[in-house]
Order: structure tokens, then sequence, then C-alpha cells
């Protein structure tokens, strides 16, 4: 359940960044977006490596429901801006979707599956820093 919910989130990060590449001005936030193309992409393929290794089914689609999502409206909206207004919502937006991956993550606390734990280990990590990063790209945007 972990990895089938975190593929469509971690694909909706990858969306979101793409767009602040494309449409930033600050080479401060394109570096950051492209990082977690990088790092979000690789985690996909690890989760599905992992899903398909232990036979689970990967029917599970975009569910706006999972932590820090955003609907399709807000990506349409966020798609729009350009500058240092996407530099602003998206860092806003990766804030909360971050944090949404971050209680996912605590899913997995008690696991016994080591692939799982290292998989969430590697997440927990990743954002956490992100996150502090993105918090001070914000605060240096206002």
């Amino acid at each position: 359940m972990f990895a089938q919910s975190m593929i469509p989130h971690h694909q909706q990060a990858i969306d979101m960044s793409n767009m602040a590449v494309k449409n930033s001005s600050s080479p401060e936030v394109k570096k950051l977006a492209k990082g977690i193309i990088a790092a979000q992409g690789k985690e996909i393929a690890q989760l599905k490596y992992w899903l398909t290794a232990s036979k689970s089914s990967m029917t599970m689609g975009h569910d706006m429901g999972m932590g820090g999502m955003l609907t399709k409206n807000e990506l349409a909206a966020l798609k729009k801006l350009k500058g240092g207004k996407i530099d602003t919502a998206f860092l806003q937006a990766m804030i909360a979707h971050h944090e949404g991956a971050l209680e996912m993550v605590a899913m997995l606390n008690g696991s016994k599956n080591s692939e799982a734990k290292k998989i969430a280990t590697d997440i927990l990590k990743g954002q956490s820093a992100e996150i502090n990063l993105m918090k001070k790209l914000l605060a240096k945007n206002k």
C-alpha cells in the first residue's frame, strides 16, 4: 500500500518540478526542481521494482486525498505561473507535498520489511533536507 500510494505522489512532485524548471526565473529554484525530478524518478523506479518483485498490484491511481497532493485545478493554476510567482507557489506547494510524503513514510515506522524501511529512510532524509532548503528559498523570495 505504501509503494502504491507513493508512486503517484512522487509522480506529481515530478510534474510540479517540471513546471518550475520551465517557468521559474530563479536558478536556485530550477536547481532544486531538477534535483527533485532526479531523486523522485529514481525512487519511483525502486518502488516499481519492489512492487514487481513482491508481486503486488500497482493499480492504485492518483489519490487526491494523499497528503500534500494538488488537485487538477491547482496543478493547472501552477502551470500558468511564471517567474517569481511560480517560485513562491511552487515552493509553498512542494513544502506541503513533501510534508504529506513524510506523513506517509511515518506509516512504515513499525514495518519489518527491510526494503520498505530503506526506501522510507531515503525519502525521509531527502525530503526533510529539501523542505529545509525550500523554506530558506521561500524566506529569501519574500
